[in-house]
């Protein structure tokens, strides 16, 4: 009788719970549960809210036949997107994508050329060498300027580049979060 009781009363939380979830506009089950005919999700909100922002991004790398795994699916908490520019070249195309949160910044790049040795890039970084992260046998160069990480990359024509995450576990977070496979 007393189990029957607390399941009863647990029963009757969760639903009160969900109830004022939705009378308050928050899909409770809707933001952590998912599924289509073949597959079933068990999602957080950042990682579904990333999956949102970087969606413009990921787009446009596809419609251009670039792998859209290239682009983070993971962005830190409060960033939102201010800009979105795709620039085409002689030498190829360049998307860059703008997250801002307060007066922070973060800047994603993604580069195809046409050739593979058609470039060149510096980057402004502090006295301190940059560290090489190896994710999916790519080489990911971090390193910091002016106290913000950034990280970029080569692999074949693609160029890649994230610039002005607060954290070094962030910026890592990031990389693992891009899903391409060569």
């Amino acid at each position: 009788v007393r189990f029957a009781a607390a399941v009863a009363a647990v029963c009757i939380l969760v639903f009160t719970g969900t109830v004022t979830a939705y009378a308050l506009g928050f899909d409770l089950w809707g933001r952590i549960i998912s599924w289509t005919d073949e597959t079933f999700n068990l999602t957080s909100d950042t990682v579904r809210n990333a999956e949102i922002k970087t969606k413009e991004l990921k787009a446009a790398l596809k419609e251009a036949g670039i792998d859209e795994g290239w682009a983070p699916s993971y962005i830190p908490d409060g960033y939102e997107q201010s800009a979105f520019n795709q620039d085409h070249t002689d030498v190829g195309d360049l998307f860059t994508a703008v997250f801002e949160k307060d007066d922070n910044a973060i800047i994603i790049e993604i580069q195809e050329y046409q050739d593979p040795f058609a470039f060149i890039e510096q980057y402004q970084k502090d006295e301190n060498n940059p560290e090489i992260y190896t994710y999916k046998d790519i080489g990911f160069y971090i390193m910091t300027n002016f106290n913000e990480y950034l990280a970029t990359w080569r692999c074949g024509n693609i160029q890649g580049g994230i610039y002005g995450v607060e954290s070094k576990d962030e910026l890592i977070n990031m990389i693992e979060s891009i899903e391409v496979v060569e």
